[in-house]
């Protein structure tokens, strides 16, 4: 990263803020005078008597920015109002001579993500760091003594934040619409949460409040709080309008019985209130308490809890201003350094944690995967001919769904994911013969059953895994424990343990078979899919199975107080009410019969694409309109506009189906009769597809994406068939969630209806 100091004379004349609006911050933080403005480097800068103000900086300046202790022989000491705002820096360094921050100092910078602040400041201006929306490592020192209005608002990276116990005063909406801030210490010197503080932040859960703290304002509160603790008995929260903020069906208070004010809001409201030592409780709702091991990774003071307050150490001493009481405990992943890495995954362990999902799955069924090894094996570098046979068989999949989703007068809202459907189709492929083999291959795309393996082990293997951004994939087979009507062929075990990380599970198909496949399927949906079926039949001998979850933060997320109701035309044609989100689009796509945009998750990986059909083309005739090849020259083609706002709605739901038809027609017919070849599978070639059954789940909204799939396979010893520009997505229209690396959709869907 290169460090900016000096640049040439002609840069220096692009600058970001007229010397006019400097003026009252140097006169009234000092009583001078200042001089005619000057122009050293990258910076403007005015003289006063015994001191230089920085006034502005290039908005060409980028990279790391240090700021001079010194300029002309007087001392740096005031860092001006719109100073640094909009800058393209990503780091600013500032020399120990700083004593002053002006408002709106850093707003706007949105590239920005490091600042240390120098002991000696004493307030965070207004506005500082408004909308410094890659802001994500802040050191605030111990001399400061407030936090202005806005100071970090719209800072939505920003994860969590120690506020020095000097501390007495933060401003109005501070920290709202931090979308990423989960942890927070408030400081002991705060008697007053203002208005506002931490609203809308959508991952602040639990919080305590400081000793002295007597009135909490309208709004200060997140409405997504889950554990209030609270420890003055004579704090009030401010219901004024009822627009506390808080909801008494997700929040819990708790309080000692003297805290009577508080016992008061509870019972006006329906709040849950317990009594709790406030010191006990705090340290119970942030970690994990473990009295009988003296050496506990992830505990760097050693004060046997894993807390915050380890986050929070080992935080300090990356940023150099503190030391690691016990730093084997604080190397948490055990590489020999403390670092970063060791923050991250401090920190998912103690959400885990605080989830109380302490334990792993234990399942009534035998797992016998110790009895197959994975063996390495090699994959096959992803390229256009398999791109393009996934991405076939995505709209293939789709369209077929949609077919059976649709009436001439109604529709559903479809979800499928056809990533999942190809994994649990491509393991039972591994054991099929004769003619079920070459059907099922060419349902498939049309590649070699070892070459698809290949293929589909190297994407697994990629996949992103991150806070961020991340798709989980699981497999797993579940056989009948009665090896009289199935026994399972070893080699057809082995590649599946190979290639996809089948767990194997030898079960006796009861009630307790259907808990554990259900449990599973929970357990590797992220919760978001508690179950797939409620009995099984007596034929069924065997499910192979996927697993597929999605969870991802949008790359700039959609800001809350942009989001509005609007009117969304359904499929039937009725009208309803959308929580209709807005934010400035990047890319614009469109096909000969629709417009849409693109827009991508954190990190760049993956992108959430919109398609919305010309007015007087219906959702079905649109459908019948896509291609393999359209949909991929449409994604490939995005186009960047300016000044382009896309509105689409909040929106959430389920969907499953049955695929056997669908399967059939795309080629698979001996598969599901009585001529089904699976004798690579089973050591008896008396089975075949039963049941192809496919559940999906999505949740859209301001901050990002969730998703999750789940394919099943059922095989049974007798086959069954079954049978400013703004562009405004505000009626049915098609989007997919695809792989921005191979343009392939992972998931794919329609949206007719809101409510």
């Amino acid at each position: 990263m290169k460090t900016k100091r000096i640049l040439a004379a002609a840069m220096c004349l692009c600058l970001c803020a007229p010397m006019t609006a400097m003026q009252t911050a140097s006169q009234l933080t000092y009583g001078a005078e200042p001089t005619a403005s000057q122009v050293f480097s990258i910076y403007r800068y005015q003289k006063a008597d015994d001191h230089i103000e920085i006034t502005a900086v290039s908005t060409m300046a980028d990279g790391t920015i240090e700021v001079p202790s010194e300029l002309d022989g007087l001392p740096v000491t005031v860092i001006g109002d719109h100073a640094f705002a909009s800058t393209a820096a990503e780091e600013v360094i500032l020399p120990d001579s700083i004593s002053a921050i002006g408002d709106m100092a850093f707003a706007g910078s949105k590239t920005l993500h490091k600042v240390i602040i120098p002991d000696g400041i004493d307030r965070i201006g207004n506005e500082c760091f408004m909308n410094c929306t890659n802001l994500q490592v802040v050191r605030l020192p111990q001399s400061l003594k407030s936090i202005g209005v806005r100071a970090f608002y719209g800072c939505s990276k920003l994860m969590g934040m120690d506020i020095p116990d000097n501390v007495s005063e933060i401003g109005e909406m501070a920290f709202a619409s931090c979308a990423w801030l989960n942890w927070m210490y408030l400081p002991d010197s705060l008697e007053v949460l203002e208005t506002g503080v931490f609203e809308n932040d959508p991952k602040l859960t639990k919080l305590t409040l400081p000793d002295k703290v007597e009135l909490v304002k309208s709004r200060a509160l997140p409405n997504t709080l889950e554990i209030l603790v609270v420890n003055n008995n004579n704090c009030i929260i401010d219901d004024t309008n009822h627009l506390y903020n808080i909801k008494p069906d997700v929040c819990t208070i708790y309080a000692s019985d003297s805290c009577r004010n508080i016992k008061k809001f509870a019972s006006d409201y329906g709040f849950l209130v317990l009594n709790a030592d406030a010191d006990e409780l705090s340290k119970a709702i942030e970690g994990y308490y473990d009295p009988h091991h003296d050496n506990i990774k992830g505990d760097a003071n050693g004060d046997q809890w894993i807390t915050v307050a380890d986050l929070l150490s080992i935080q300090r001493y990356i940023l150099g201003c503190g030391k690691i009481e016990f730093p084997k405990n604080a190397d948490f992943n055990d590489d020999g350094k403390i670092n970063v890495y060791d923050m991250v995954e401090l920190r998912e362990y103690l959400e885990t944690i605080m989830s109380r999902r302490l334990l792993e799955p234990v399942y009534s069924a035998t797992d016998l995967a110790a009895d197959y090894n994975e063996q390495e094996v090699q994959g096959a570098e992803i390229d256009k001919d398999f791109s393009a046979a996934q991405t076939s068989f995505a709209v293939d999949v789709f369209k077929r769904s949609y077919s059976d989703a649709v009436s001439d007068d109604d529709a559903e809202n479809l979800l499928v994911s056809p990533y999942s459907v190809m994994q649990a189709l491509a393991m039972t492929t591994n054991g099929a013969g004769g003619d079920t083999l070459s059907q099922m291959e060419q349902a498939l795309g049309g590649m070699p059953i070892d070459s698809l393996n290949k293929y589909l082990y190297t994407l697994r293997r990629n996949q992103p895994d991150s806070v961020n951004c991340k798709l989980k994939t699981a497999n797993s087979i579940w056989v009948r424990d009665d090896v009289e009507r199935v026994s399972l062929v070893p080699n057809f075990v082995q590649t599946t343990k190979d290639y996809y990380d089948a767990s194997l599970y030898a079960a006796p198909f009861d009630d307790t078979t259907v808990s554990d496949i259900n449990g599973w399927v929970k357990d590797n949906t992220d919760g978001m899919i508690d179950g797939v079926i409620d009995m099984i039949p007596e034929s069924a001998v065997m499910y192979l199975i996927n697993a597929v979850a999605f969870d991802a933060k949008w790359e700039s997320a959609f800001e809350k107080m942009n989001t509005h109701n609007a009117t969304f035309t359904a499929f039937d044609g009725s009208e309803q009410t959308a929580e209709m989100m807005s934010s400035d689009m990047d890319w614009y796509i469109e096909d000969d019969n629709a417009k849409g945009f693109c827009k991508f998750y954190n990190g760049g990986r993956y992108a959430f694409a919109a398609l919305l059909p010309d007015e007087g083309m219906s959702l079905t005739d649109y459908v019948e309109t896509i291609t393999p090849e359209g949909l991929t020259e449409t994604i490939a083609n995005r186009q960047r506009m300016y000044n382009f706002v896309g509105q689409m709605p909040k929106f959430t739901y389920d969907y499953d189906i049955i695929m056997n038809e669908q399967l059939q027609d795309m080629g698979m017919q001996d598969a599901f009769s009585d001529d089904a070849d699976f004798s690579n599978m089973v050591e008896k070639n008396n089975v075949g597809i039963s049941m192809v059954y496919h559940k999906a789940h999505i949740d859209v909204d301001e901050l990002g994406t969730k998703a999750a799939a789940v394919t099943v396979v059922e095989v049974s010893e007798t086959a069954v068939q079954d049978p400013p520009t703004v562009l405004t997505l505000n009626r049915p229209f098609v989007y997919c969630i695809y792989d921005t690396q191979t343009d392939i959709p992972v998931f794919i869907g329609s949206l007719s209806y809101v409510e």
